[in-house]
C-alpha cells in the first residue's frame, strides 16, 4: 500500500506501514552510487538534498524487519506538503544501505520500537496540524484497488455501517489477539498474538499450520483446486482462483464486546501470525494506539467500472450483472444457495435488456445500478429459481 508524497518540492511514493514506526526516504546520492539504473527506475523515487547538505555522519541506524531485511538510515529534516497544509522541518531517515532493494515508508506503528526521531503522526501533532493521534485507512478490492490514508481521525463517509473494535492486547509490540480462523466453513481455534501490518504483502501463518491450511484451501471452496508450490510462492491456475474459499479471522473484541471477524484472501507461511495487506482489501480500519483499539468496517465499495459499448446489449448487461452479483454475494445476507445455478440467469439475460435499456449508455449505467441494486438482486434470484 503506497501513497504519493511531496517533500521539499520533490514528488515520490512511500509505503504506508502500520508495522513499523520508522519513516524513511531513499537518498539519491547513495542509491545512484550503487544502482546502475539510478533513481529514474526506482518506483519510490529518490530524495535529493538541494537546500541543505546531507551529512551521513556517525548517527546511522540499522532497522530490522520481520522478513529478515534491513535498512540503514541517518536522520534528516524536510518539509512535507499536504492538501492545504505544510509540515515544517519533519525529521525522518534517509536510506544509505539496504540488504535487499530499498524502499520509502511512512511509519505508523506504535512507539514501542523507537526510531531515532519522533513518529510521523507525533510530529504532526506537535505542529498542531492534527488534533488526534488516530489514523484510518482503507483500500478497495478489485483489479485496480485504491484507497486513502487519513491522519488525525476518521471519515464515516468512507465505510458502511459502524466500526467494530478489537483491542490492542500487547501495546509493547502493537499486537492484537487472534481467537480462531475459519477456512471454507471449517473453524480452527488458534489463540495467538497477531500483528496488523500494511507493510507485509501477505497473510502469514505459522509454519506448523502449513499442511492443514493448504488442505483446507484446496478442498473447501466451491470446487477442489490444485495449489503448486514453486520456491516460496504458491501458484493457483487463474481459472481456479475464484473457487478458493474465503478465510475469516476472528479477533478478540474489546472487554464486554463481541469478537470481530475479518474476511481476507490467501496467504504465506512463516514464524508468526501477521495480518498483511490482503486483510486491508475492501476494509476500513481506524487505529487508536492511545485507546488501545482498532476499528474495522466494510469500505464503501459499490463502484462499478464502465465498460465500452463495443459489445452487444446482452453481453453488456451480463457483464454488469456479474459485478452486481459479486457485490451481493460479499455484502448481502442472501444465502449463497440462491446463486447455485446463476449461469441459467445469464443465458436469459436478453429478457432483461428491454427493462435495462436506460442503463445501456455508460453515462447512466453506474447510477442506474446503484439506484436499482436491490430490485436487480430480487429479479436475479427469481430467475435462478
Amino acid at each position: 500500500m503506497v501513497t504519493p508524497l511531496k517533500v521539499d518540492g520533490q514528488d515520490m511514493y512511500a509505503q504506508v506501514d502500520t508495522g513499523s514506526s520508522h519513516t524513511q526516504l531513499v537518498w539519491r546520492n547513495w542509491y545512484e552510487s550503487v544502482s546502475p539504473k539510478g533513481c529514474g527506475d526506482l518506483f519510490y523515487k529518490c530524495y535529493d538534498c538541494v537546500s541543505t547538505e546531507c551529512h551521513k555522519g556517525p548517527t546511522t541506524t540499522r532497522i530490522h524487519y520481520v522478513d529478515g531485511s534491513t535498512l540503514t538510515v541517518f536522520p534528516h529534516f524536510g518539509d512535507f506538503y499536504f492538501d492545504g497544509a505544510t509540515a515544517i522541518a519533519m525529521k525522518f531517515g534517509l536510506v544509505t544501505g539496504a540488504s535487499r532493494g530499498p524502499w520509502a515508508a511512512i511509519g505508523l506503528g506504535s512507539r514501542s520500537v523507537k526510531p531515532p526521531y519522533k513518529r510521523f503522526v507525533d510530529q504532526l501533532r506537535s505542529q498542531h496540524l492534527i488534533d488526534s493521534g488516530v489514523f484510518s485507512l482503507y483500500l478497495s478490492s478489485g483489479r485496480a484497488p485504491s484507497g486513502e490514508l487519513i491522519i488525525g481521525g476518521d471519515d464515516p463517509s468512507k465505510y458502511v455501517g459502524h466500526l467494530e473494535y478489537f483491542g490492542i492486547t500487547d501495546k509493547g509490540r502493537q499486537k492484537n489477539t487472534l481467537r480462531s480462523f475459519n477456512i471454507g466453513g471449517k473453524v480452527h481455534r488458534e489463540v495467538q498474538p497477531v500483528l496488523l501490518d500494511t507493510g507485509t504483502s501477505v497473510i502469514n501463518f505459522p509454519e506448523r499450520l502449513r499442511a492443514g491450511v493448504m488442505s483446507l484451501l484446496q478442498t473447501t471452496g466451491t470446487t477442489e483446486v490444485d495449489i503448486v508450490k514453486v520456491g516460496n510462492i504458491y501458484i493457483v491456475d487463474c481459472d481456479d482462483k475464484d473457487h478458493l474459499p474465503t478465510m475469516r479471522f476472528i479477533m478478540q473484541g474489546l472487554v464486554g464486546k463481541y469478537d470481530v471477524t475479518i474476511a481476507v484472501p490467501p496467504i504465506d507461511f512463516g514464524g508468526d501470525w501477521i495480518m498483511g495487506l490482503p486483510a486491508f482489501l475492501g476494509n476500513y480500519y481506524s487505529v487508536d494506539y492511545v485507546g488501545a483499539k482498532i476499528g474495522v468496517a466494510k469500505a464503501q465499495s459499490l463502484s462499478l467500472s464502465l465498460r465500452p459499448l463495443d459489445r452487444s446489449p446482452e453481453e453488456l448487461v451480463t457483464l454488469y450483472l456479474r459485478e452486481v452479483w459479486r457485490f451481493v454475494i460479499e455484502h448481502s445476507p442472501l444465502p449463497r444457495s440462491a446463486g447455485r445455478d446463476f449461469e441459467t440467469a445469464f443465458s436469459v439475460s436478453a429478457r432483461l435488456v428491454s427493462a435495462l435499456e436506460v442503463a445501456l449508455h455508460p453515462s447512466c449505467m453506474e447510477s442506474f445500478l446503484q439506484q436499482n441494486l436491490l430490485q436487480l438482486c430480487v429479479e436475479l434470484v427469481m430467475l435462478d429459481d
